[in-house]
């Protein structure tokens, strides 16, 4: 394994919140950090200065940020902002293709914990919560020719983990579950009802 430095400028203005590698190229790392940039790196590449292949401009401290495909990634926020960056060739480079902007006010929530692409390579889930309605929702993010919203099947979690913020979930879509992991200490185990 070759070791690749972040360049030194990096290290010193911003904590690094995110590092996660391409789902298909283990060459290719992401990583998001506290400056507001997700950098996209080639670890093959020995020099510091040219490691970075390609930078998005959040313009707010990452939170958290991965692949959703081959070519793009998302964004959130601590101020709970999402949007999209593609890394494929003709797409502008560094530009939101899209920017869904502050979710607390598009899903009626209070924080995101996180997103996670579909296995089988349909859409993603956006993990929502407002810990003051005892709610955690799985919210659909489908795409077409464009990433979309899919309210209409989304999946609640009804009294989720009571008051306390949910801070981790995975699904699983053969089994039809759903785990969560929540500041009250416990991972609960959640099946849809048959």
């Amino acid at each position: 394994m070759v070791s690749t430095t972040l360049p030194r400028s990096r290290k010193l203005k911003a904590d690094t919140r995110q590092l996660n590698f391409h789902p298909s190229d283990p060459n290719i790392l992401l990583s998001g950090s506290t400056d507001g940039l997700v950098n996209i790196c080639d670890t093959r590449i020995t020099d510091e200065d040219e490691v970075i292949i390609q930078t998005f401009n959040h313009d707010s401290s990452i939170h958290h940020a991965a692949f959703l495909n081959d070519t793009e990634v998302y964004a959130i926020s601590h101020d709970e902002r999402l949007a999209l960056y593609d890394m494929a060739e003709g797409v502008e480079k560094g530009a939101a293709t899209t920017d869904f902007g502050d979710m607390r006010a598009l899903l009626g929530c209070q924080y995101i914990a996180n997103i996670f692409a579909k296995a089988n390579g349909a859409g993603a889930v956006i993990g929502a919560g407002a810990h003051e309605q005892q709610a955690f929702e799985l919210i659909h993010l489908t795409k077409d020719d464009t990433w979309a919203l899919d309210r209409a099947n989304s999946v609640g979690l009804p009294g989720a983990h009571s008051g306390e913020i949910v801070r981790s979930f995975c699904f699983y879509d053969e089994a039809q579950m759903v785990f969560s992991a929540g500041e009250d200490g416990f991972i609960k185990a959640w099946r849809a009802n048959i």
